[in-house]
């Protein structure tokens, strides 16, 4: 019979705990401590009229990650903008978890990162591409610090709405890094034996080839043809070169113009959407490399039991249908014909 010093270990092991589910192969990090951890997300969009002013302005009030709530979060790790540690003025600011999913309070340098906007009301498709920019350059550093620290892999990506996994409504990303392989990178370095050393370029070509571009510049966006997620757009570099942490502030500049082009027109087309950013940062195992990537996915399509069952995703909206979309989003934001669209698709959320 277990006595109850047992089961007090038991739950002290609970927290930050890898988990094999050995029927499916599958991992969960639980963490029951994060189960404390606030939630002012709401049903509403941040910019929905029917939200009153004062409404919106309490909610700011009570913001952890607003100016002037700096002392509601934990330690601060770096910012971008004037003031002194703990105190307003920052445009970007970089703090650890309160409620990390996985590594202890004060590790050096913490797991589990916020990288907190400006502005509570503003999702990244409402700022200016030079707001944009300074907060991926603070991701990059952030990402580099995580590297040169040996992490194993690192992690980036930003939930928009609670469709999408946020809980704190005031825009913000978050950085988490792991000391093991999870089973995603797993599976792209499997990838590479049958796509070839870089399948990032070679989808890209692909693209090019079936008309499944959005955006066709130095970082291109385009809608990739076995993407799970329908609207979900890809963004890498037209030619492989330096790896994220490495990138230069032109090129900083010229992601930031892309992903935020990519959202406005997700924006528009899909009226407002919950979404995910996912930043994908160069791995290496052996002589192979996992290029950077960024991925935008609006979530407008919910499982059901036959993707719980076969890890098969279903939707109905093929990658030429949700890149003519964009495209004729992106012209018209242009101000330029596309000849490719003859008029705008209007989708609907979709279940399966």
């Amino acid at each position: 019979m277990r006595d109850e010093a047992d089961e007090h270990a038991d739950d002290e092991h609970a927290d930050d705990e890898l988990r094999l589910d050995v029927v499916s192969g599958n991992s969960v990090l639980v963490n029951a401590a994060r189960s404390e951890r606030p939630h002012t997300v709401t049903n509403d969009a941040i910019t929905n009229d029917a939200i009153t002013n004062d409404a919106r302005a309490g909610r700011v009030a009570d913001c952890p990650f607003c100016w002037g709530n700096e002392e509601a979060t934990a330690e601060e790790l770096a910012r971008l903008g004037p003031g002194a540690p703990g105190a307003p003025g920052w445009r970007v600011r970089v703090v650890r978890n309160r409620y990390p999913v996985l590594g202890g309070t004060d590790e050096t340098p913490a797991r589990c990162e916020v990288v907190v906007f400006r502005s509570h009301e503003h999702r990244l498709e409402d700022l200016d591409v030079a707001a944009v920019a300074e907060i991926l350059t603070v991701v990059r550093d952030r990402v580099a610090v995580q590297q040169q620290a040996g992490r194993v892999s690192v992690q980036v990506f930003v939930n928009v709405e609670r469709d999408a996994g946020a809980s704190i409504e005031h825009p913000h990303a978050q950085l988490i890094s792991l000391d093991f392989v999870p089973p995603a990178l797993a599976l792209e370095f499997a990838m590479m034996a049958s796509a070839g050393p870089d399948p990032v370029r070679a989808d890209l070509a692909r693209a090019r080839a079936d008309g499944l571009i959005v955006i066709d510049a130095e970082i291109a966006a385009w809608c990739p043809w076995g993407m799970p997620y329908p609207y979900g757009v890809r963004i890498a570099p037209t030619v492989a070169g330096a790896p994220f942490r490495e990138l230069d502030a032109t090129t900083v500049d010229a992601v930031a113009q892309t992903l935020r082009d990519v959202l406005r027109s997700m924006n528009d087309l899909l009226n407002r959407p919950a979404y995910n950013v996912v930043v994908y940062a160069d791995q290496t195992r052996g002589e192979s490399v996992r290029r950077w990537r960024i991925e935008a996915i609006p979530r407008v399509n919910v499982g059901g039991g036959f993707e719980i069952g076969t890890a098969v995703t279903t939707h109905s909206t093929p990658a030429e249908v949700a890149a003519r979309a964009y495209r004729h989003q992106v012209a018209g934001a242009s101000g330029t014909a596309d000849s490719h669209n003859s008029g705008r698709v209007l989708p609907i959320r979709t279940y399966s």
